[in-house]
């Protein structure tokens, strides 16, 4: 980075409270499966889709609940600013 520029991500402004932005969908999960899926094939190891978030949406806990798709649940406390 150059002295003086700014990373683009820190001119975002997240809306409050951000948690409620932080719940994974069905966009999570398929961008979690085609990721474990392009793992697999580059590495030939197996690789399992996971979405961390603070909450999951019914489409996405259904998945949790049958195995197909892991959660990692993130603490809606690390999203508050120090």
């Amino acid at each position: 980075m150059i002295a003086g520029q700014i990373r683009q991500w820190e001119l975002l402004e997240l809306p409050e409270p951000f948690s409620q932005f932080a719940e994974a969908d069905r966009r999570d999960t398929d961008r979690a499966r085609r990721n474990a899926r392009f793992l697999t094939r580059c590495t030939g190891q197996p690789a399992l889709p996971f979405v961390a978030s603070v909450g999951n949406d019914r489409e996405v806990a259904e998945l949790v609940d049958a195995g197909t798709v892991g959660w990692f649940q993130l603490d809606e406390r690390e999203f508050e600013a120090d």
